[in-house]
């Protein structure tokens, strides 16, 4: 009896997807421009290079360290990028994608803080 089903072996022995994306504006400063490489477990071309783009334009801006209370318990959005939605900062309207970096818990209150990198207006 194997071990891995067969498929998911195959599509485990597959060769990556690589898909590249710039922030807007990234042509401007072509001599100090960073790269950075992610890997993620997205199967299709097109979730792919969506993801790339999400990334690309959070991550191709100045960024600002901030703090956001949210209720429940969230310390799974630690390491994840998440659209947050409120009046505060900006993240009214459509939201504001962060990275969130830290979580702290707070038992008492059902809540938690998010301490989170956002993109500079």
């Amino acid at each position: 009896m194997p071990l891995v089903d067969s498929g998911l072996g195959a599509w485990l022995k597959s060769p990556a997807l690589y898909v590249a994306a710039a922030p807007a504006g990234a042509g401007s400063w072509p001599s100090i421009a960073g790269t950075a490489e992610i890997l993620s477990p997205i199967a299709l071309a097109a979730d792919a290079q969506t993801e790339a783009q999400r990334q690309a334009n959070l991550f191709g801006k100045p960024l600002a360290r901030d703090q956001v209370v949210v209720h429940g318990l969230q310390r799974h959005l630690q390491g994840q990028c998440v659209t947050i939605v409120g009046g505060r900062l900006g993240y009214s309207g459509a939201g504001l994608p962060v990275f969130v970096i830290e979580v702290d818990e707070q038992d008492n209150m059902e809540a938690s803080i998010l301490h989170v990198l956002r993109p500079v207006a």
